[in-house]
């Protein structure tokens, strides 16, 4: 059963409110340099960390070593594993997330807005949906809560991490590490640890039947994880190496540990680092852009106000402002990202014009004719 709700918005509070978004994307527009300062100037390149790490051996760990920040290959073999003393064990599991949902209702919304004069007309359709979901809606806040109540949800996510690891003979701190790889698990029945729920696929259920039929309140649990064979894998560590094992590197705020070899812990680092770079590049453009249309708000709103030619205005000028904050990003993502061979170039241009670069010798002055006696 859906609901629909009609809104209508008048003439002087379009402008109040555009006045408002004004003030607001005065805000924006200076914050949305924020995340390029973030990306390029303060977030760790921990593919280069890496790379600059010393290396030590896994057989026999150099003791003058002791202190630094290190990278460690070798054959891994894993202390203790982790479980979940809940619902599963038997794995040989590095970490281990235990990630639960339930087959709720979903109020779905849809919004559609008309002019109608000087008046602007807001349309709220809201449908219900029952579906599987890991956070469960408070089905009183429902515009429509009569035949969508949902239970509350009784499970809770949780984490766990095997006591430790062993790279070759140097152990690795599992406390604060970072563990790459890893996908979800899909357990056998001998690892279930209760009896009454049941294991169809990758997901464990409440009761017998929700995995094909399931009703509202019924509950599942996903496991996710990393898992090392129990003969060991080769694998590589980064942290800081304090005699007797590696932990947490403090300085530059990392640890890791992944199958593999250190060039490929270091290939994903990096790639993970240009990706988080490239998202903060288009959250500064989103919002430099937003900003700008909002500052634009009181004009464009306006302009709406005009048959067909002034929604045509307000288009257009929101799209040029769109092109402008893309230019400026660009722009700016490019001296931020060469800032050293910029700020090179304009010391090396200062020191030309002022003390290389000479003035232009202005010619002589011809000398002043002499009168006629």
């Amino acid at each position: 059963m859906s609901v629909t709700e009609t809104t209508s918005t008048g003439f002087f509070q379009q402008i109040f409110d555009s006045v408002i978004g004004m003030l607001i994307g005065i805000v924006l527009i200076p914050a949305s340099f924020l995340p390029i300062i973030y990306g390029e100037f303060i977030m760790t390149n921990f593919g280069a960390v890496v790379d600059a790490s010393s290396v030590l051996n896994a057989a026999s760990p150099e003791a003058a070593l002791n202190g630094k920040n290190v990278t460690v290959t070798g054959n891994a073999t894993v202390v203790e594993p982790a479980v979940d003393p809940e619902y599963l064990k038997g794995g040989n599991w590095v970490k281990l997330e235990r990630s639960p949902e339930m087959y709720a209702w979903v109020e779905n919304v849809k919004s559609e807005t008309k002019k109608k004069g000087t008046k602007k007309e807001t349309t709220k359709t809201y449908t219900y949906e029952m579906k599987w979901v890991s956070s469960v809606p408070d089905s009183s806040k429902f515009k429509n809560p009569k035949g969508h109540s949902n239970p509350s949800m009784t499970l809770e996510s949780a984490n766990f991490k095997a006591k430790g690891v062993k790279v070759g003979s140097v152990a690795v701190n599992l406390d604060k590490a970072t563990i790459k790889d890893g996908g979800q698990i899909t357990p056998e029945a001998s690892m279930i640890t209760k009896p009454n729920m049941t294991l169809s696929g990758s997901y464990l259920y409440s009761r017998a039947g929700a995995e094909s039929e399931p009703w509202v309140g019924d509950t599942r649990i996903s496991f996710y994880g990393v898992e090392y064979p129990k003969e060991g894998a080769q694998a590589t560590a980064y942290g800081k190496f304090t005699g007797s094992e590696i932990s947490y590197d403090n300085e530059n705020g990392g640890q890791f540990l992944m199958l593999g070899t250190r060039e490929a812990l270091s290939a994903q680092l990096h790639a993970e680092f240009v990706t988080m770079q490239w998202i903060m590049r288009i959250l500064m453009f989103i919002m430099l852009a937003a900003g700008m249309i909002m500052v634009a708000g009181p004009i464009t709103n306006l302009l709406d106000f005009i048959p067909f030619i002034g929604e045509l205005g307000s288009g257009l000028i929101k799209f040029v402002l769109a092109a402008i904050a893309f230019v400026i990003t660009v722009i700016t993502s490019l001296l931020a990202h060469y800032f050293w061979i910029v700020l090179i170039v304009l010391i090396g241009v200062g020191i030309w014009a002022k003390f290389i670069r000479k003035p232009k010798e202005s010619a002589p002055a011809a000398p002043a004719e002499t009168p006629a006696e």
